[in-house]
């Protein structure tokens, strides 16, 4: 339904699938590749495609018009419950990893 349409793209750029992952440990090589197998350039991508999927589909539903209250709240807590546990844990997750670069606050 709405979820998976709507938010899939987004939800996909916090999803751990693709990112070569050999153990734990959030140290970085000379290369600029963690000690757990990923590249910081990769989460940077990530993280920035996050950003820009998620600024881009705000702007559009921002603009819709929801006049059943009970429905306008329903989607909120919806994508609220959705979203914000998923960004989190990446975040927790690999955030420490973009703090060491330059502008982590774009991240």
């Amino acid at each position: 339904g709405y979820k998976r349409v709507a938010w899939g793209k987004v939800l996909q750029c916090l999803s751990v699938q693709g990112l070569a992952s050999s153990g734990s440990g959030g140290g970085l090589g000379n290369d600029g590749t963690a000690s757990s197998g990923i590249s910081r350039a990769l989460l940077k991508e990530r993280f920035k495609s996050f950003n820009l999927q998620f600024d881009e589909l705000h702007q559009k539903q921002s603009q819709w018009t929801v006049p059943d209250v009970e429905l306008r709240e329903s989607l909120r807590l919806m994508v609220a419950e959705v979203l914000l546990p998923a960004y989190r844990s990446f975040l927790k997750r690999f955030g420490s990893m973009m703090e060491g670069g330059k502008n982590p606050q774009k991240y």
